[in-house]
């Protein structure tokens, strides 16, 4: 999966670069790159990594009834990981121009 998405962004990024040849855009397709994943996709895939072991764990003892507990507790950190993503985003704007960013690439 990981290895899609990364195919994924660099493909959209050679489109932006063929057809749009503003270094703006580019930056500004390159900020916005960088922003989500850190805000974002860091926040999902760590508590998504955090899952398996733990399934796996009270597979392997025949436990398989309290996987619940697991993937309960694992709902609520992503519950809580995409209300902050989602506030960095909808702020992204204003912190970057706040941070120095030209208004042009953000």
């Amino acid at each position: 999966r990981y290895l899609m998405l990364c195919a994924c962004n660099r493909v959209s990024l050679t489109m932006l670069g063929h057809y749009d040849i503003s270094p703006q855009h580019i930056a500004g397709a390159l900020l916005g790159r960088a922003y989500s994943g850190v805000t974002g996709l860091s926040l999902g895939f760590g508590i998504a990594m955090g899952i398996p072991p733990l399934v796996s764990h009270n597979h392997s003892r025949g436990a398989n009834d309290q996987n619940g507990w697991v993937l309960r507790p694992c709902l609520k950190a992503m519950a809580g990981a995409f209300g902050l993503s989602t506030i960095a985003a909808t702020s992204s704007g204003f912190v970057l121009v706040a941070l120095g960013q030209p208004a042009g690439v953000v």
